[in-house]
């Protein structure tokens, strides 16, 4: 009795997202935000992605300085490995900031 019912139910469901499929409009609407979604998940990444080197850069920073590494030495460093990620110009702000 529950596997027929529990059959009936699913096969509604089934019957229901074959015709919303079937309907541009509401094709377009769920296309336009798994875009949207996938934009958001994209730029948290990046954002995540930013923030952990940014932590990372100041830590090499910190320890650098504990070491009695000059900071000329440890910007040249930092520029040459992060320029890809970061500025000459933010490293050196972080090197204020830290």
């Amino acid at each position: 009795m529950m596997n027929l019912i529990g059959a009936r139910i699913i096969e509604k469901i089934r019957q229901k997202i074959t015709e919303m499929n079937a309907d541009p409009v509401w094709r377009d609407t769920i296309m336009d935000y798994e875009t949207k979604l996938a934009e958001e998940r994209e730029y948290g990444e990046e954002k995540g992605i930013l923030s952990a080197t940014v932590n990372a850069i100041k830590k090499i920073i910190r320890r650098n300085r504990s070491y009695g590494v000059s900071d000329s030495k440890t910007l040249e460093d930092l520029t040459e490995d992060y320029h890809d990620s970061v500025s000459r110009d933010q490293i050196e702000q972080m090197m204020k900031e830290a």
